[in-house]
C-alpha cells in the first residue's frame, strides 16, 4: 500500500493541504475542479480552512480529494475497505448514491434507506457479508474507471481494495441496472441454495432463537437490512399467483 504524505482527523489533514497548496486560492480552486464546478469557490473556501465540515455527499467529496492530494483522514483509514471503495465510487460521481443504495439492499426502507447508505458511507454502519460480497462486484465492475480518475486526481492507484478475482464481462454500453443485478446471480443462487436449509430450522426455531440472531447480526436493523430483500421476492410470487388465479 502506498504511504499518504498525511494521516490524521480532518482538521490536520485539511490543515496539511492548505500548506501543500502554497495558497487558499490554489486550494480552493483544486477543490473546486475536483467538484467539476458543483461546489462554488465560497463553499470551498470555507471547507479549506475548516469553517464549516460538509454532510452525506459533500463529505465523501472531501474526504476522497483529501485522499488524492495525499491526505488520509483517519475516519476513512478505518472504513471496511469495500465501504471505502463504495465511498470512492460516489465521490467521484461513477455510481449514484440510489444505484448502489439499490444493489446493497437499504431501498426496501424508502427513505431510510439513503439515511443508512449514508451511515455505512461515513463509517457508523458496517456490511454484513453477504453484502460485502455484492459490493465487491459492483467495485470490480467499475475499477478501471475509478484507478483512472484516481490517478487523474493525483492518488496512487494501488490502494483500490479488490480482490484479485476474474474480472465479469464488461458491456460495451454505460451498464444498464438490469444488467449490473444481472451479475449478480451466481451468487445469489449459492446464497439462496446454502441458506434455504437453514431458514427452515431458524423458521421453526422460538422467539429467543431470533433475538439472538437479530444480536449476532447487530441489531434489528442489520437483521431487517438482509431479510427484507428476500420478503420482497417472496411477495412478488404471492403477487403472480393472485394475478393468475
Amino acid at each position: 500500500m502506498s504511504a499518504h504524505q498525511m494521516r490524521g482527523t480532518l482538521e490536520k489533514c485539511l490543515k496539511h493541504f492548505r500548506a501543500e497548496a502554497g495558497s487558499e486560492e490554489a486550494a480552493c480552486e483544486q477543490l473546486v475542479n475536483f467538484t467539476h464546478g458543483q461546489i462554488k469557490r465560497p463553499t470551498a473556501s470555507r471547507w479549506v480552512r475548516g469553517q464549516n465540515v460538509p454532510k452525506g455527499f459533500n463529505l465523501l467529496q472531501l474526504w476522497y480529494f483529501l485522499e488524492s492530494k495525499g491526505c488520509l483522514v483517519d475516519k476513512v483509514e478505518r472504513l471496511q475497505p469495500e465501504v471505502a471503495d463504495l465511498g470512492r465510487l460516489v465521490a467521484y460521481q461513477i455510481v449514484e448514491p440510489a444505484e448502489v443504495n439499490s444493489i446493497i439492499g437499504f431501498a426496501a426502507h424508502g427513505d431510510n434507506g439513503f439515511q443508512q447508505l449514508w451511515q455505512l458511507l461515513k463509517g457508523d454502519r458496517s456490511l454484513v457479508p453477504v453484502k460485502a460480497e455484492i459490493a465487491q462486484l459492483l467495485i470490480e465492475e467499475h475499477e478501471d474507471k475509478l484507478k483512472s480518475l484516481r490517478s487523474k486526481a493525483g492518488t496512487q492507484t494501488d490502494e483500490l481494495h479488490t480482490e484479485q478475482t476474474e474480472a465479469a464481462p464488461r458491456p460495451t454500453a454505460e451498464p444498464a441496472m438490469e444488467a449490473n443485478v444481472s451479475t449478480l446471480i451466481p451468487i445469489a443462487v449459492a446464497f439462496l441454495m446454502g441458506l434455504k436449509p437453514i431458514l427452515k430450522q431458524l423458521a421453526a426455531a422460538g422467539e429467543e432463537t431470533h433475538q439472538q440472531l437479530r444480536d449476532a447480526v447487530g441489531g434489528d436493523d442489520a437483521y431487517y437490512d438482509v431479510l427484507d430483500p428476500l420478503k420482497q421476492m417472496s411477495s412478488r410470487r404471492a403477487n403472480r399467483f393472485f394475478r393468475e388465479h
